[in-house]
């Protein structure tokens, strides 16, 4: 099974790509500047590393575009 190359992609565009090949996100983690409080996400953040669980499940970093 050949994993999409997904960063870059918002999350929503990365979500539709995941799900076509076969696989499920297992986790969201958004990642920001110190002192910027995170913890919800919108469609619209960006892929910045993906980290393959096993071989139905992937972890996604996310960030919010300027």
């Amino acid at each position: 099974m050949t994993f999409p190359d997904i960063i870059g992609f918002t999350l929503g565009e990365a979500a539709k790509e995941i799900e076509k090949s076969g696989m499920e996100i297992s986790s969201v983690t958004v990642t920001s500047p110190p002192r910027t409080k995170t913890g919800c996400y919108e469609d619209y953040y960006r892929v910045v590393r993906t980290t393959i669980v096993d071989k139905k499940k992937v972890e996604l970093l996310v960030c919010k575009p300027l």
